[in-house]
């Protein structure tokens, strides 16, 4: 409808990885040319595509969430896909949430917005639910039904990797020429190299994280701040030799399928395998070319990729997400499985899903088993209740950042003191070193934001604060840790 009245239509997909299977979609159903707008283009490509949006060519652009930006002239229609996801919360300065930019954009444009998943975040659904937005549903799959969940775990007398029912349904799907997606998400080998000897882990120099074991090119590496050295044999606080690698990355789970499978064609889609120009692009063309057996990757894979030949998605480690600390954990933990389920059997009615845990009785699992984001909703909803989380409440995060521990700490005693009672105040908090620098938090919440926000632009110019230290404010935080 919009391309009919001769205007401009937005959509925006959370990873640059899914930008190809979308543009492909598009040009498929309206058979015209796709404007692409993301981060992996370089400033020429960039440049070109942003001038022919602002020359007001009617067309489709397609695009991660600066694509939000791009200077629309006739816009008519925003789709946000996969609305719930982390990636539309920009972590560095401007903090913005593709979301609320959207919302502005089409308030100004008078332009229709959808914003679509199967697990919406809550903050969304509840306003859904409330009918400040108009609710959708779609209750049955647009093709095939969808796939069966299952829980299992290996022995705890037992080192093996993956459970055997896991195993067996690889098997089977190597047996019969279908896909695999399986996802873990953490990227590496092992997140810990451990000394046996006096227990102690090797952590980066610069930040308060651990080094991360990749194997591959025995590296020891910082997932933080990109720190990296040659992945050491000796202990450097006993000198022992006797150090061991603990839990699961990428690396090691493809390692371990290269030998049970021998013949299994293994694609690996993380942030180490996707750094190159068109990275993603061309891994998910290989896989779906039927260049693979499996696609093994983060939670990038897990995020509305098409693929008919997929007909079992396996998830290993999804414990640690139920277990977080942050409140939106098991939300996120939900919505990855629903998510992976969407992956297989998509053309099909024998899809499966197998997810690797101890804690199959967790009432997110159930309801994951039974696709019911609904009653995960409001069940979930009850404790964000008793928190006064959001959407209950709204946050505002204080982040200083200095040389000296003090200098990031002490400062957020007094600014604390400048709020009034109808904004709650938790900390300060010390949240460690990151890239050499000593961090400190406070979080406000409370349920009037332009409140909070007046309040924090009014009282800033009092804080006392050295000129080293660095400010980060951030309204409405996509997590706490």
């Amino acid at each position: 409808e919009a391309l009919e009245n001769n205007k401009q239509a937005l959509i925006c997909v959370p990873e640059i990885g899914l930008t190809p299977q979308m543009v492909e979609r598009v040009q498929k159903r309206f058979g015209q040319d796709v404007i692409v707008y993301h981060s992996h283009l370089n400033h020429t490509e960039r440049y070109l595509q942003y001038k022919r949006v602002l020359k007001g060519e009617k067309t489709v652009v397609v695009g991660t969430r600066s694509a939000i930006f791009l200077p629309f002239q006739d816009l008519a229609l925003i789709v946000l896909d996969e609305e719930h996801d982390s990636s539309y919360k920009q972590d560095s300065h401007p903090r913005y949430h593709t979301r609320d930019v959207a919302i502005k954009r089409a308030e100004t444009h008078h332009a229709s917005l959808v914003l679509g998943s199967a697990t919406p975040s809550f903050e969304t659904f509840a306003r859904a639910s409330k009918g400040n937005y108009e609710l959708v549903r779609m209750p049955l799959r647009v093709s095939g039904q969808l796939p069966k969940i299952y829980y299992v775990s290996t022995q705890r007398n037992q080192r093996q990797m993956l459970a055997n029912e896991i195993i067996q349904a690889i098997q089977k799907r190597l047996d019969d020429k279908e896909q695999i997606i399986l996802l873990i998400n953490r990227r590496g080998y092992t997140p810990i190299l451990q000394c046996s000897a006096c227990q102690k882990s090797i952590e980066c120099p610069n930040c308060d994280r651990l080094l991360h074991v990749h194997k591959a090119d025995h590296k020891l590496k910082c997932h933080s701040c990109g720190f990296e050295k040659e992945l050491i044999y000796t202990c450097p606080s006993c000198g022992s030799t006797h150090l061991r690698m603990l839990g699961l990355g990428t690396q090691k789970v493809e390692e371990e399928l290269q030998r049970l499978f021998p013949t299994m064609r293994i694609l690996r889609m993380d942030r180490d395998t996707t750094q190159v120009k068109d990275g993603h692009e061309k891994i998910l063309k290989q896989f779906e070319a039927g260049e693979a057996d499996c696609l093994l990757g983060t939670q990038m894979i897990a995020k509305g990729l098409d693929m008919p030949k997929v007909s079992c998605s396996i998830i290993l480690e999804i414990d640690q997400s139920l277990l977080g600390i942050d409140y939106r954990s098991v939300e996120d933990a939900f919505a990855l499985v629903v998510q992976s389920a969407g992956r297989a059997g998509r053309l099909s009615n024998h899809g499966e899903v197998f997810v690797q845990t101890r804690m199959s009785d967790h009432y997110a699992l159930k309801y994951a088993q039974n696709h019911d984001y609904e009653s995960f909703f409001l069940k979930e909803m009850q404790y964000r209740h008793q928190g006064s989380n959001p959407p209950y409440t709204y946050l505002i995060s204080i982040t200083l950042s200095a040389d000296q521990k003090e200098d990031a700490l002490n400062p957020l005693y007094h600014i604390k003191e400048q709020f009034d009672s109808t904004i709650t105040v938790l900390g300060p908090s010390d949240l460690g070193k990151m890239m050499n620098r000593y961090r400190a938090r406070l979080i406000l919440k409370g349920k009037d934001l332009s409140l909070m926000r007046e309040s924090v632009q009014r009282l800033l110019p009092e804080w006392p604060i050295k000129q080293n230290v660095d400010v980060t404010i951030d309204v409405n935080p996509r997590s706490l840790f």
